[in-house]
């Protein structure tokens, strides 16, 4: 386990008050309020760094859980927890959501409306449509 995956998993742990991380079955048990923490904690990991192994991590352990489970964590807190002004953080948030299912990604797109008026968002967004209609 390499530097960044220790911090994640501490502050998986941290969140879920025992030593849960990378443990599916066990997240998936956690209450509701502590789940949507511990999504929002990997959805931060997912999106906002600039190094890439902390994305990589944030990423593969949002995927290792089942999407009808993590995608109402996912809508309720990446509004709330990402600037989805911000291109990179936007921008990560649809790679995330594509990894996902198709329908996460359909409902992350629309998310950068209100910030169109930035060239590389709206970018972006013609983009991630434009995948979706292969």
């Amino acid at each position: 386990m390499d530097e960044y995956e220790q911090w994640i998993a501490e502050s998986v742990n941290e969140i879920a008050g025992r030593d849960i991380y990378f443990d599916v079955g066990e997240i998936m048990k956690l209450p509701d309020s502590v789940a949507a923490r511990l999504v929002a904690e990997l959805i931060r990991w997912a999106c906002c760094p600039t190094k890439v192994r902390p994305i990589t991590i944030g990423r593969d352990c949002l995927k290792r859980l089942p999407a009808a489970w993590s995608e109402p964590y996912i809508k309720l807190k990446a509004p709330a927890v990402l600037d989805l002004s911000d291109f990179w953080e936007y921008s990560r948030l649809l790679e995330l959501a594509e990894m996902i299912s198709p329908e996460l990604l359909k409902w992350a797109i629309p998310l950068g409306e209100p910030y169109k008026d930035d060239a590389n968002i709206k970018e972006t967004m013609e983009s991630f449509i434009d995948r979706l209609d292969v």
